[in-house]
């Protein structure tokens, strides 16, 4: 199968010197799909890791599986679905890289894929799962956009695809897997909330959904991929939280289920 991806750069420059986010609003960002597989769904926020952690091992005994971790406005969130495919998850943090990096890999000798990556308060988490159905799954890091493309464009051309994104600490940190659904992937950037929603409708129309959005640097980046499985799939913003709650429940109602949380400036 020819299988053709590529990175589209949208309001941007030839250079990125400097965040643009001075006089941005902060605004929370859910992505909801059909036909994500999800038979229920629920989230919990708390202040600190060590209570969304409690959350999490109470979510597990209830048979639920963590799908996504958000760290923002001084608040952890964690997704939680029954009907994810997963079998057994764990979880990790440390301060410093390396050291989070030296836990992916020894998870990974146990049969454990680093399904989700997340910075908060001076500290990486990693999500891990079996069940996944991946044949291989790594992680790579690196400071700049430049190097962002690069390293992309290079794991794209292995066969490999984007299965999720972090901006933290200064770093950018993507995990790629083989053993997806995924045909096709490209990816798009802006620092406007507003043009990416444009961008997002595009993509649509072209038969891509948005699998991974990430905030970092001042500039919204969004996965696109084919083969996803979906049949529909909408977003949902706000910039207070109860609102953003409020939504959801609306959309739960019509059939769809979140598949990724957000969070940046507009």
């Amino acid at each position: 199968m020819n299988i053709k991806k590529r990175w589209l750069t949208l309001c941007l420059g030839a250079t990125l010197a400097y965040p643009t986010t001075a006089l941005a609003e902060h605004i929370w960002v859910g992505i909801m799909a059909k036909g994500t597989g999800f038979s229920t769904q629920g989230y919990e926020s708390q202040k600190y890791l060590g209570d969304i952690a409690h959350t999490i091992k109470k979510r597990w005994k209830k048979g639920y599986k963590l799908v996504d971790l958000e760290y923002g406005y001084h608040r952890w969130i964690g997704l939680f679905a029954k009907g994810s495919g997963y079998t057994e998850q764990g979880y990790a943090s440390k301060r410093d890289y390396d050291e989070f990096f030296a836990i992916v890999k020894k998870r990974r000798t146990l049969g454990f894929d680093l399904i989700d990556v997340e910075y908060g308060d001076a500290k990486w988490v990693g999500i891990f799962s079996k069940g996944t159905g991946f044949t291989s799954n790594i992680v790579a890091n690196v400071e700049t956009i430049g190097d962002l493309r690069k390293v992309i464009n290079g794991q794209w051309k292995k066969g490999y695809f984007i299965t999720d994104l972090e901006y933290g600490a200064g770093e950018w940190v993507v995990v790629f897997s083989k053993g997806t659904k995924f045909t096709d992937q490209a990816t798009n950037m802006t620092d406007e909330w507003d043009q990416f929603q444009i961008i997002m409708k595009e993509r649509w129309k072209n038969g891509y959904y948005l699998t991974k959005l990430e905030y970092g640097f001042g500039h919204w980046i969004g996965v696109f991929s084919k083969g996803v499985g979906y049949t529909a799939q909408a977003y949902v913003s706000a910039d207070d939280y109860d609102d953003f709650s409020a939504v959801v429940q609306q959309r739960w109602k019509q059939g769809y289920y979140l598949s990724d949380l957000s969070d940046g400036k507009d």
